[in-house]
């Protein structure tokens, strides 16, 4: 709590009363100056931080309220009490007016008087605290709107980064398709002529090569592409979209005769629908590729409350290889992939182009993993869903 001096000024004529209450307040263990005159007062004001000023109404010279004003106008947090032996309403309703703390009427009840003072004390300190309270807002306030717009600033970097990348991976993209295109016209041709089989062979290596290559070009425009989204967002049926994704992808689930078990109560989001179809459609592929050969292949989507913000955390679990911690973050870089594993087939940009979809959207992914353990991937989307018509959802 604030500690403020316990000074008091006393503003009167009257040496003989002066005496009687500069003993009383003394006992209270409060330090008193006292003055006679207008002038005299204005001074100490202006030289000593007085909490509480006590004034007579009638003075030698300048008198009245106008003191009051004075006095305020120097300190507007002192407390100032009005002492008057020829009280009037008019007197009494102009010194409120003028923001006297109290009017007080001679004789006075000494009693009343220091439970006045005391009061006034009391709340000049609350005034204060409040007043440096304020400025402890103002300068926060300031502070918060610095580091927003120094937050903007940097994004706005970053988005013109980002576009400066999307064009180059454009571009590039587009020289190495042209490219291949030619090599690949090429190669048909020589497929077509009369080779032997050793030369057969190495043209059909080349394809191969050639087909991986137009995968990765395709790929790579998806990074520039898919984490910018650009299509308007609507509500989705998570069990819905997850079914539909297991519908498409059925024929190599069944050849590896997977077990797939779907949370049935996942709730309702608000998202582009495309893109929240190509984050779970990565991660269950990847699911089903990683725990392949496992004699109970089991895959399992669902999801949670995140207790900590407004968002729900969603997962795809698998009993697959695991993945070791070095390699967490790893992943999730643009053509990282795990070491080769016979019969599996990726360019490694998938988990990349999902992390920038969720990033996109405020949330976040990451990655529960060990070696010979299995997976689980785990990412947030908002709850808040906007108000919408019914014939939009």
């Amino acid at each position: 709590m604030t500690t403020i001096s316990r000074k008091i000024l006393v503003v009167e004529d009257d040496i003989e009363f002066c005496d009687n209450l500069t003993d009383i307040l003394e006992l209270e263990n409060y330090e008193v100056t006292v003055v006679h005159n207008a002038d005299d007062a204005i001074r100490e004001v202006k030289e000593g931080n007085y909490p509480v000023v006590i004034q007579d109404l009638r003075l030698p010279g300048e008198g009245g309220t106008s003191i009051l004003k004075r006095i305020k106008e120097i300190l507007p947090q002192t407390q100032v009490i009005i002492m008057t032996a020829f009280a009037s309403i008019e007197t009494a309703i102009d010194a409120l007016e003028r923001d006297a703390y109290a009017y007080l009427v001679k004789p006075m009840n000494m009693k009343e008087l220091i439970i006045t003072i005391d009061r006034a004390f009391q709340d000049v300190t609350i005034k204060i605290e409040k007043d440096n309270l304020l400025k402890e807002l103002t300068r926060a306030s300031i502070k918060m709107v610095e580091q927003n717009l120094e937050i903007m600033k940097k994004n706005r970097e970053l988005e013109i980064r980002n576009d400066e990348l999307a064009s180059l991976i454009y571009a590039i993209s587009h020289d190495l398709k042209s490219s291949l295109v030619t090599f690949h016209g090429y190669l048909d041709f020589l497929n077509e002529s009369d080779l032997d089989a050793g030369s057969k062979k190495f043209v059909d290596r080349l394809l191969y090569t050639a087909n991986k290559m137009s995968g990765q070009i395709k790929d790579l425009l998806q990074v520039a592409t898919d984490g910018n989204i650009s299509d308007s967002g609507t509500v989705i049926n998570i069990c819905e979209l997850v079914r539909e994704i297991v519908e498409e992808i059925s024929p190599g689930i069944r050849k590896k005769d997977a077990k797939i078990t779907i949370s049935e109560d996942m709730p309702e989001v608000f998202y582009s629908r495309k893109r929240l179809k190509r984050v779970f459609e990565n991660l269950m592929t990847n699911a089903f590729k990683f725990s392949y050969g496992n004699e109970n292949q089991e895959v399992e989507i669902g999801w949670k409350s995140d207790e900590k913000s407004d968002k729900y955390i969603f997962y795809v679990r698998d009993n697959g290889i695991g993945i070791e911690q070095a390699y967490h973050e790893k992943i999730f870089g643009i053509f990282e992939k795990l070491e080769e594993i016979p019969g599996i087939e990726g360019s490694g940009i998938g988990l990349s182009v999902v992390r920038r979809i969720i990033q996109n959207q405020n949330g976040k992914i990451w990655l529960e993993s060990e070696k010979g353990q299995g997976s689980t991937f785990y990412f947030t989307v908002d709850r808040n869903i906007p108000l919408i018509k019914e014939d939009e959802r």
